[in-house]
């Protein structure tokens, strides 16, 4: 699959397996609410636990989440990389795979990049295994029924960081790729 198949595929409202920085995902738009239960079945994922959305800019991420001096710090300084924040989603943001608050991140893939880019709409992009279940690093390995992007050479093979920023004080929610020091480091 190319990159033009990728955008058609999540404009038709379908998911796609995509590769990252850290490990590959399973994709859909996250304006697309029929996809995004998509991606729910697939992972076989409690509904409870909520799906990360991935940006390609500021810019992008702005129209769906409030951004505080502190997360905008922190934005700059580990974006795009391997940081997921979690802050309060917008009033007017049209993402169906949250509520209140979101996890977002900018992965540092250039293919990604350009999808959530030419898709002009942000991608929830959980992990690609079904839930409970360890990642699969290569491609090849992953037996979701679902096409995607191959890239086993850019997987990090680690997770992101996920770090709560709702509130003034930051907390560590998960470790990953970027040590909690260097984090509160910047703030």
């Amino acid at each position: 699959m190319n990159i033009e198949q990728a955008i058609n595929e999540l404009r038709n409202g379908n998911i796609i397996i995509l590769p990252s920085d850290t490990l590959y995902g399973v994709a859909a738009n996250a304006y697309d609410k029929l996809a995004v239960e998509k991606v729910y079945a697939l992972k076989n994922r409690s509904e409870e636990k909520k799906l990360p959305v991935h940006y390609a800019s500021l810019v992008q991420i702005e129209k769906d989440i409030i951004l505080t001096p502190t997360i905008i710090k922190l934005s700059e300084k580990f974006m795009p990389g391997a940081l997921t924040i979690i802050a309060n989603k917008r009033a007017d943001s049209k993402l169906c795979c949250v509520e209140k608050t979101v996890a977002f991140r900018i992965p540092n893939h250039k293919t990604v990049l350009e999808i959530i880019t030419k898709l002009d709409a942000p991608i929830t992009m959980p992990s690609a295994n079904k839930s409970g279940q360890i990642p699969e690093l290569r491609f090849e390995d992953i037996d979701l029924g679902i096409c995607g992007i191959a890239d086993d050479d850019a997987i990090g093979e680690i997770q992101s960081t996920i770090i709560d920023a709702t509130s003034e004080q930051i907390k560590l929610v998960r470790d990953g790729a970027v040590p909690f020091c260097n984090v509160l480091a910047v703030v």
